[in-house]
């Protein structure tokens, strides 16, 4: 087999590689950066675990989210810090539903639902 015909083949192979193992990349990416939560993944949140574990489901906080649900949400416990994530489940009406998890000392101390006012976020 000549050169040229073995770097065709390994471009060919690329090409199908790509479109193979691409698709599911996206999807893995976009899974990962969705800003959305799941109710089955604000269910998995156990209160008392340590921060570094509950921030694997929680990732990192929305501040669109948590802007959504200012002057709304309940009050923090004392010395704690808030990570806020929008509901991908539907919701009746207008506004939107917000998760709410608050750390302290490392551990999952409280989570929330905050129902955002009429069009908000």
């Amino acid at each position: 087999m000549s050169t040229a015909a073995k770097i065709g083949l390994g471009f060919l192979g690329l090409i199908m590689a790509w479109f193979l193992i691409g698709p599911t990349a996206v999807v893995l990416i976009q899974a990962w950066t969705m800003p959305e939560m799941s109710p089955q993944e604000f269910d998995e949140a156990r209160l008392g675990q340590e921060r570094s574990d509950a921030q694997r489901r929680v990732r990192e906080s929305d501040d669109d989210a948590a802007k959504a649900v200012e002057g709304r949400e309940p009050s923090r416990p004392d010395g704690s810090e808030c990570t806020y994530r929008f509901s991908v489940a539907p919701q009746p009406g207008d506004g939107r539903l917000v998760y709410r998890f608050c750390f302290q000392d490392g551990e999952l101390v409280q989570k929330k639902q905050v129902r955002t006012a009429s069009g908000d976020a």
